[in-house]
């Protein structure tokens, strides 16, 4: 029984093979440590995708060119080059048939809302605006004058002292004709006693006849009393008319005045604006004056040719930067990832790179390509430490760092990518 056991042991050994010895063993241990060592690196390993482009840099505000409206010569200068101005500042006067402090003046007063009547334009050349001018003035002069010579409120307090007085003699009448109604009453009772006393022949009928004439009288009296009540009243209605009456003279005669002043102002208004823009030049925002040719009073100028140039001071400006990318890898992009920046006026092995921030993917191609803006930091220092000075339309070359992945996912998804196509 034992010999059997010992055969069958025998024929499974032959069957399954030499056991493996120590070393083999060991080295299939080290090789499976090894892949896991590789692949756990390969795991923690982590980089971006980069998208490369050009750039050309935009700042806020850019340089503005100065032209002038018309031909001429320079006839005050009042800025000169590199000199810092602000907005709405005179830079320049041309020549013209008008004192331009005498025109700077007159624009004052009509934007103040100050008087225009000013005996100094008497004798200053205001040139074309000469006849505007006196025009307006003169229907200024002419208000002011119906305005101290007016006697409309002297009216008005005259009617009302007048019906003033009207009521207190309306009321004396009113209190007369109460006293003598009282005496008409006491004259009526004589005339009727005395009529009693002609009936029974007391009294001659030429004395009944005195009495009653002298009742008539009193009564005709009392009448024209009372006609002259209604008649007062009647005269002071009509004086209260006249009150609304002078006041409504008074306010149609003033706003006719007033309305033609005020068109007579605006014309002057739009001739000075007219005369400023085509004979002083302003500067529309603020900067640093620039001239690419010595200017000086007497120069002529045209305006096809740019005056000058406005410098906007770009250390507070927000800059940018513009690229055109392909389409192809545009869904990488995003708004918040950062880009490395290195100008090609500044080599970045010798003057380091900047770091810039994606804000805005046009949402539209334009001949596939799409428009990324990119910020730029406020202050352009390098990684180097060395600071760039900040330039309008700079060439420059991004790379966008998009979504990380790590290398075992890239290398499983290029597998997956291989077996499925």
């Amino acid at each position: 029984m034992s010999d059997q056991k010992s055969t069958e042991f025998t024929l499974i050994e032959q069957a399954m093979g030499n056991p493996p010895s120590w070393l083999t063993h060991w080295g299939i241990t080290v090789v499976a440590l090894f892949f896991c060592v590789i692949f756990g690196i390969a795991a923690m390993i982590k980089y971006p995708d980069v998208l490369k482009s050009e750039a050309t840099t935009y700042i806020d505000h850019p340089p503005i060119e100065i032209f002038t409206q018309t031909n001429g010569r320079i006839h005050t200068l009042l800025v000169q080059n590199k000199d810092t101005i602000r907005h709405n500042t005179p830079i320049l006067v041309l020549e013209s048939t008008a004192d331009w402090l005498a025109v700077l003046h007159l624009d004052t007063l009509l934007q103040t809302n100050r008087s225009i009547f000013d005996t100094t334009f008497m004798s200053k050349e205001l040139g074309d605006l000469s006849s505007a001018y006196h025009e307006a003035a003169l229907l200024f002069k002419q208000l002011e004058d119906a305005r101290q010579n007016d006697i409309t409120n002297q009216r008005i307090s005259t009617l009302q002292k007048e019906i003033e007085q009207n009521n207190i003699l309306n009321n004396s009448l009113v209190a007369q004709k109460e006293v003598f109604a009282q005496e008409l009453k006491n004259i009526k009772k004589d005339l009727d006693r005395s009529k009693k006393l002609l009936q029974d022949g007391v009294i001659s009928l030429q004395e009944f006849e005195q009495k009653e004439n002298t009742y008539l009288q009193n009564e005709r009296t009392f009448h024209q009393m009372e006609s002259s009540i209604i008649t007062n009243k009647i005269k002071i209605q009509q004086l209260e008319i006249q009150i609304p009456e002078y006041k409504k003279q008074q306010h149609d005669f003033f706003f006719r005045l007033e309305v033609d002043f005020q068109q007579k102002k605006e014309v002057l208004k739009t001739a000075v604006e007219h005369w400023k823009k085509k004979y002083i030049l302003y500067a529309p925002s603020f900067g640093i004056v620039s001239m690419k040719h010595k200017l000086q009073e007497g120069n002529q100028i045209s305006p096809d040719i740019p005056v000058l140039t406005i410098l906007p001071n770009t250390a507070q400006k927000q800059a940018f930067l513009k690229a055109l990318m392909d389409a192809n890898g545009i869904g990488k992009v995003a708004v918040g990832q950062k880009a490395t920046v290195s100008f090609n006026n500044y080599p970045s092995a010798e003057y380091g790179i900047l770091t810039a921030e994606v804000v805005e993917i046009a949402p539209i191609p334009t001949d596939n390509q799409y428009e990324v803006l990119l910020k730029l930091p406020q202050s352009w220092v390098t990684n180097y430490g060395v600071s760039i000075p900040k330039q309008q339309k700079m060439n420059a070359h991004i790379a966008i760092q998009t979504k990380e992945f790590t290398l075992l996912e890239r290398i499983f998804s290029g597998l997956l990518d291989v077996l499925k196509n």
